[in-house]
């Protein structure tokens, strides 16, 4: 019986025999919600004119492997299966219903429809706009949030074409009201002490609300006050402009729940910070919560956010709001 490495290598150029030219096939090792790492197929390819990304966990396919299922076949029902499953499922749901107990009127639901950050294309068949964040591609998904029950919180629920039909309302009111009431839940920033990502895990007492501007140098994670899908508080303007008292920040997206925010004093280059966020993602954020894989830029004089410092400011951002 093939040994494991070796199969792994045979999945691989399995995979991009049988899916052809069309898609591109990468070995690679994720860390799941629960901690585990797992070697995968990481598969990239075009569905509906539209870059969708699949994952095939590797150990699963050698189980079945070793049970006499021909490769082949193994590959292709595993991406099937994986095409239709998406691990955004483990933090949202997306079954296209309104949660629970709620009624299927707009005056029922607006207050609880919030933005999320998402990289594009992460949600096939989730209306979803260009964040107005210049290259970053990072784009809007509205939801319904409802309360934790028991501290424990709640999977916030996407909204698809199909209950906007069902509530009465255009997607250009969804998305103001959702960006609407991230500016009013309360985003806040809080001091990171140390070396960025070193106290992501510190106790809360070592972590302090900032009041107003940041401080040169330091280092702080921008969030809201659940800590849950918080990087959207990036869409919160006058938060940012007094955040950053007019000096141009760097934007590290830890995860789709909080991003780290550093006032750019001169001592460091982007790219350090862009290897930093590529290191971090694939040593411990699970895939399902990565938000991109390098460091965004915050002029302080425009306030835009685009993905690098010294891009020509000739190019325009899309803004939520302009979207249809």
């Amino acid at each position: 019986m093939m040994e494991f490495q070796l199969f792994m290598e045979a999945a691989a150029d399995a995979a991009r025999r049988v899916l052809g030219e069309g898609s591109t096939v990468e070995r690679d090792t994720i860390r799941t919600r629960g901690g585990k790492s797992c070697p995968v197929l990481r598969i990239m390819q075009e569905n509906d004119g539209k870059k969708e990304e699949l994952l095939l966990f590797l150990d699963e396919l050698y189980g079945e492997f070793k049970d006499g299922a021909p490769l082949p076949e193994l590959l292709e029902s595993h991406s099937a299966a994986a095409g239709k499953k998406s691990l955004m499922g483990e933090v949202l749901d997306l079954s296209g219903e309104l949660p629970e107990g709620l009624p299927s009127r707009w005056e029922a639901v607006k207050d609880k429809v919030y933005p999320l950050l998402l990289p594009q294309g992460r949600l096939p068949g989730i209306p979803e706009r260009p964040a107005p964040f210049r290259g970053c591609g990072v784009s809007v998904v509205c939801a319904v949030r409802m309360e934790a029950e028991a501290g424990i919180q709640r999977r916030p629920t996407a909204v698809t074409p199909s209950m906007v039909r069902k509530l009465g309302i255009t997607q250009d009111v969804l998305y103001r009201t959702a960006k609407k009431n991230l500016e009013n839940d309360g985003c806040h920033a809080m001091w990171l002490a140390g070396q960025v990502f070193a106290a992501m895990n510190e106790e809360e007492d070592e972590q302090e609300s900032v009041p107003g501007m940041l401080e040169p140098g330091e280092q702080y994670v921008l969030s809201n006050r659940p800590a849950c899908w918080g990087a959207a508080a990036l869409l919160h303007e006058e938060l940012m402009k007094r955040l950053s008292g007019g000096r141009d920040m760097y934007i590290l997206p830890s995860s789709v729940h909080e991003v780290i925010l550093i006032v750019d004093d001169g001592s460091h280059k982007q790219e350090e910070f862009d290897s930093l966020v590529r290191m971090v993602n694939k040593d411990g954020v699970a895939l399902q919560d990565r938000l991109g894989d390098g460091s965004f830029f915050y002029d302080g004089k425009t306030g835009e956010i685009r993905r690098y410092r010294n891009e020509k400011a000739d190019m325009e951002a899309v803004s939520p709001d302009d979207g249809k």
